[in-house]
């Protein structure tokens, strides 16, 4: 539209009529008008642009918040009626991981085959529906470990322990707890009654 009134001003008649100033002057301002707007235009139509762009950047992690609310849904949903994880699945993904990292320094095929058959043997467990069976089996390892995995417990916490000390009665080797930083002291056994110093 422009450029057909800036036309039309180029073929208007000479500059000393009367006619032609009338006609000049209405054209440019209808030329000046038409500039602003389309100004006005061009610069509302970036505010929209811009603000119609703001949304979706924080839509962003809400999709993917969705994507992964959804895979969790299909997860609990497989999993439904099946036995999952428990304590001797652990142990055996345990035992796979030592046989994996052994395989690297020894490269025996039979470690390759145990590595399978463990693996194999965890997920049968873990994606069985016979949940009895399952359980009962969980028992019978629980049982059969208990004494190793009380030994390993009890490991740990004298190890996280840092304000006490752990020591043993000679007579009937009693396990006694002790404050750290008291100097020698006479501990008095609290099963047998023996008395022996130790230094804390």
């Amino acid at each position: 539209m422009i450029i057909l009134w800036r036309k039309l001003i180029a073929l208007g008649k000479s500059p000393g009529t009367g006619i032609y100033k009338k006609f000049r002057n209405v054209s440019e301002g209808f030329l000046d008008g038409l500039m602003e707007r389309e100004y006005d235009g061009k610069r509302n139509l970036g505010k929209r642009c811009f603000q119609n762009k703001l949304p979706t950047v924080a839509e962003g992690p809400q999709t993917g918040e969705k994507r992964m609310g959804k895979f969790r849904d299909k997860m609990a949903r497989f999993m439904y009626g099946r036995y999952g994880a428990d304590q001797l699945n652990r142990c055996l993904m345990g035992i796979v991981m030592i046989l994996l990292v052994v395989s690297l320094f020894f490269r025996y095929r039979f470690l390759y085959w145990l590595t399978i058959m463990g693996i194999a043997l965890a997920y049968f467990r873990m994606l069985s529906k016979n949940i009895r069976r399952r359980s009962l089996e969980n028992g019978r390892y629980l049982r059969a470990t208990s004494k190793v995995r009380r030994k390993l417990s009890g490991f740990r916490n004298r190890v996280q322990d840092k304000a006490h000390r752990y020591y043993k009665c000679p007579s009937c080797r009693q396990k006694v707890r002790l404050p750290r930083g008291k100097g020698k002291i006479c501990i008095t056994c609290p099963k047998c009654g023996k008395e022996f110093i130790r230094k804390t």
